[in-house]
């Protein structure tokens, strides 16, 4: 019975028809990558040498400084860690697993004595469908309207779409206080932190 109700919750968090997608990773002593998040299912197989790895759940994911979603960067911290968030630390070696479930931010290094070799196995998660879904659903303000108006329509939008989320307007703008663009176009991160 209850590996029923398992496989059940975990079969509603995965969508019906769930891309797999898998990629090998050569690194150099020392080398990593930067505190990200990924929308899919995350399992990391360690092959060769060491490599480290820090997560943080989600609770502590909205206290670092990720871009919100839209933005070209939105799963990329771009900035530095405040003070006081710490993360997981989980330490792999040949032949050791890992799985980062969705939305959980992590950054890597590998070991210092030797190359790290690891192939990572995503599957798709309902939480990239829903995403897909929310970012595609249009607005409803019109361009016409005069500028008060529009702005007023859409923080109505917005407090009524977070208020259903039970997500404080306070914490996106947080969010987006966090990046600036250049003008270049290009992303970079405020100076000043919230």
């Amino acid at each position: 019975w209850a590996e029923g109700v398992r496989e059940s919750r975990l079969s509603s968090l995965v969508t019906s028809n769930a891309d797999v997608r898998s990629s090998a990773w050569i690194s150099s002593p020392l080398t990593g990558t930067a505190l990200h998040y990924d929308t899919a299912f995350n399992l990391v197989l360690q092959l060769h040498g060491e490599k480290s790895f820090e997560l943080f759940p989600p609770s502590e994911t909205v206290k670092l400084p990720f871009p919100p979603t839209g933005h070209p960067y939105y799963r990329q911290a771009l900035g530095e860690r405040p003070l006081g968030v710490t993360g997981l630390m989980f330490n792999l070696s040949a032949g050791d697993a890992l799985f980062i479930p969705p939305l959980w931010a992590h950054e890597t290094s590998a070991g210092a004595g030797g190359p790290s070799i690891s192939v990572n196995v995503w599957v798709d998660s309902a939480v990239a469908h829903y995403q897909e879904k929310l970012t595609a659903f249009p607005l409803p303000l019109e361009s016409s309207w005069p500028p008060h108006a529009f702005a007023r329509g859409a923080a109505l939008y917005l407090r009524c779409f977070l208020g259903a989320l039970d997500t404080p307007l306070e914490l996106v703008w947080a969010r987006w206080r966090l990046v600036r663009l250049s003008p270049e176009g290009r992303a970079e991160a405020a100076a000043t932190a919230f």
